[in-house]
């Protein structure tokens, strides 16, 4: 068995201290696209004119935003933005005339992984 000496315990630190500096640094490469969806859920808020929700997954994302009228209502999507960079989508929802409910789905994939595909939703209930 080879005798450790102090050289070779040298060396054994510098290569976990190198291994350490990589992992510690290079989470960006390995960072999962989330979906995290904001936006009012019902109630009273829902009864203005519009409302905006937001997906920012924390990754350079595309989005696709779809509305299901899901209990009566007419409620619709007004306007989708996107920031230049993927990172942030922001939906105008028309929340309709009528009460009832909809469902407001956001399909965020990566860009850098477009494998990565998250969907969050958030259900609405409007009352009139």
């Amino acid at each position: 068995m080879k005798k450790i000496t102090k050289h070779n315990l040298s060396s054994i630190k510098r290569i976990l201290a190198a291994i350490f500096f990589v992992a510690a640094f290079s989470t960006a490469g390995f960072a999962q696209n989330g979906c995290d969806l904001t936006g009012p859920s019902g109630g009273t808020q829902a009864n203005a004119a519009t409302r905006e929700y937001t997906a920012h997954p924390g990754v350079a994302s595309s989005f696709v935003w779809t509305i299901t009228n899901t209990g009566g209502g007419n409620a619709s999507i007004v306007s989708i933005t996107t920031n230049p960079a993927g990172l942030v989508s922001k939906a105008t929802v028309n929340p309709g005339t009528t009460g009832g409910s909809y469902r407001l789905k956001a399909v965020v994939t990566g860009l850098s992984n477009p494998t990565d595909v998250q969907e969050c939703t958030r259900s609405v209930s409007v009352t009139r």
